[in-house]
């Protein structure tokens, strides 16, 4: 299931990407600015912050899935087929017709953005793209002491924020949303987390890593991409071990395989 759904907060999912493996877009510079008002953003840390450092168009509009599928390439070291196949699903989230889209155009419910998101509201609460500084602080005070994400830690925020959004009257997650909920977390200990040594439970990304990425939507002081790229196999493989460790911490009836 995961190999065919997951299409993650990454969110790639934009239009019908060209034959060929997508190549960066010359002359762009990586410096980071702080979206204005007047910009279109997305529920995508990995997207937002391409569009803050220039990778992507600084005002998030007229965006192609080639340009997506680089990005990441480029800023995270997304293995080229896997960026590829995340890209295909344009008639997802495009307006008719159209062959680009605005980061917002992400934020349709229940296509891509999805319900019981570690950071972002949910939909019925009006804003379900904009970071919540509580549900970030929630976020990392599941790492505990140590400071730092792991699948550990990631299964008790997924876990607890189910059971928050189920509370406020939201339908439990159902096979998609589950997909690409875990996959986020899969992608984002595999982005900002230091290399495993032995088994994939090993990941972990730091605790201001994680601030920076996902509070302010820049890269990390100091953030160099993964060495090895990151794949569909692996992130499936990641994606279902948080999971199942979710499933075991009370909440297992909202969780669908």
């Amino acid at each position: 299931m995961y190999s065919s759904q997951l299409l993650l907060s990454l969110s790639l999912v934009a239009v019908k990407v060209a034959n060929g493996y997508p190549q960066a877009p010359p002359g762009h510079e990586q410096v980071w600015k702080a979206a204005a008002a007047s910009d279109s953003r997305s529920p995508c840390p990995a997207l937002n912050t391409a569009a803050n450092v220039g990778v992507l168009p600084r005002n998030g509009q007229n965006i192609t899935a080639d340009m997506l599928a680089a990005a990441v390439i480029e800023l995270y070291n997304i293995d080229p087929s896997f960026a590829k196949t995340l890209a295909q699903g344009a008639n997802q989230v495009a307006p008719k017709g159209a062959t680009a889209i605005m980061l917002a155009d992400l934020s349709k419910h229940d296509i891509i953005e999805h319900d019981a998101s570690l950071v972002r509201n949910d939909a019925s609460q009006g804003d379900n793209h904009s970071v919540q500084p509580a549900l970030l602080a929630a976020l990392l005070a599941d790492a505990g002491p140590s400071g730092a994400l792991t699948v550990a830690t990631l299964a008790k925020s997924r876990a607890r924020r189910e059971a928050e959004s189920k509370k406020g009257g939201a339908k439990a997650l159902g096979v998609q949303a589950t997909t690409l909920a875990y996959g986020e977390s899969a992608l984002l200990l595999q982005a900002l987390g230091s290399p495993p040594a032995g088994s994939s439970a090993s990941y972990s990304a730091p605790r201001k890593a994680v601030e920076e990425w996902m509070g302010q939507e820049k890269l990390p002081t100091g953030y160099v991409k993964p060495s090895k790229p990151i794949t569909s196999s692996g992130t499936t493989l990641l994606a279902g071990e948080i999971l199942a460790l979710a499933k075991t911490l009370g909440n297992s009836s909202l969780l669908i395989y």
